[in-house]
């Protein structure tokens, strides 16, 4: 008997882990609702997260701007980046949902639209970022560290001011960039 109460203690601990994963992975898992010609998307953005905006993209041909929520801070960089192909591919333009501040990575993402603006009460938040030889910031300018998102920079704002001017306004932690900064860096493209 008491072995029964065992295995049924050690069957509930395993499901109750189980349960606790699958909440945990989905919780922040990437979010996407298309709405007429629009597509809401926020949560966590993985390189999983990556076929499924590529097949939304194929099958609603009438999309015209990519609606960016809530991102998740842990989000993949290089997923953002390829994302952010596939937006600018499609011809969409990207806008900030009301009340957002998109932070960090995210912010690359805002940049793949054609146009870019931003909802009510949104804003953009500028960080360095976290290299193996440490801070971006802190490595020179031709260090390798930075070469995928100079040319992601480069290939979505036709220079590479903006990469250098988040490193260095968010070198000492996050850095909320201001109504001028954003048209300076040509970020933000109509209101």
């Amino acid at each position: 008997m008491r072995r029964v109460f065992i295995l049924l203690g050690g069957a509930l601990v395993i499901g109750a882990a189980t349960a606790g994963l699958l909440w945990l992975t989905t919780a922040t898992s990437a979010r996407f609702e298309t709405d007429g010609d629009r597509l809401l998307v926020s949560g966590q953005l993985t390189l999983a997260s990556t076929e499924r905006l590529d097949r939304l993209l194929e099958e609603n041909g009438d999309l015209s701007t990519l609606v960016l929520g809530d991102i998740a801070p842990g989000s993949d960089a290089t997923a953002l980046f390829q994302k952010g192909g596939l937006v600018r591919a499609a011809g969409l333009s990207t806008e900030v949902a009301p009340g957002v501040t998109l932070e960090g990575d995210a912010v690359y993402l805002f940049l793949a639209g054609v146009e870019r603006r931003l909802g009510g009460n949104s804003g953009l938040a500028v960080t360095d970022w976290q290299t193996r030889d440490g801070p971006a910031s802190a490595l020179p300018r031709e260090h390798p560290a930075h070469a995928e998102r100079l040319d992601y920079v480069r290939r979505m704002l036709g220079n590479e001011d903006f990469y250098w001017f988040a490193l260095q306004a968010g070198a000492g932690g996050r850095h909320e960039m201001t109504a001028v900064e954003q048209v300076v860096m040509n970020v933000v493209t109509s209101q």
